[in-house]
């Protein structure tokens, strides 16, 4: 129920978004996120909580969410020019996007089943950087950064 999944992202817990157009990614914005990335340490969560922005985004809530923060927030002082979704919203609330823009029912219907499936466990071990294709406007990875 996400539009960007039949474009190619695969499930993911947001850290930034939107990000520096394709063609100013350059080797300085590439080694400027090595260093960002490098050192954090993988991070243990669980999906374990439904939530919704509004009535038309339904997400998976990571917990703990404090470290997909804190690189939130490492990465808008590092790119001070990059604001999480433009500035739009006041706190960070990271979160792995299930549904955005479908229909409601459909959304609500999806919610009520996921308390079932969940908690999901996983370990964080990369960082991503993504970006459209300009042609395809599809998603691709230019570079995975080891959170070790």
């Amino acid at each position: 129920m996400d539009r960007s999944a039949a474009e190619g992202m695969p499930a993911h817990i947001t850290l930034l978004y939107p990000f520096l157009p394709p063609s100013s990614i350059d080797e300085a914005v590439i080694a400027k996120l090595e260093a960002l990335f490098s050192g954090t340490g993988w991070i243990e969560y669980r999906l374990a909580r439904v939530g919704w922005f509004g009535d038309h985004v339904l997400f998976l809530e990571p917990d703990p969410a404090l470290p997909f923060r804190r690189l939130t927030e490492r990465l808008g002082e590092a790119f001070p020019d990059c604001l999480p979704y433009g500035g739009a919203f006041a706190d960070i609330i990271p979160h792995m996007t299930v549904g955005i823009g479908a229909p409601r029912w459909r959304m609500r219907r999806v919610a009520r089943r996921l308390p079932r499936l969940l908690p999901v466990a996983d370990v964080a071990t990369e960082a991503w950087l993504m970006v459209t294709h300009p042609r395809t406007a599809r998603w691709e990875q230019v570079r995975a950064f080891d959170l070790r």
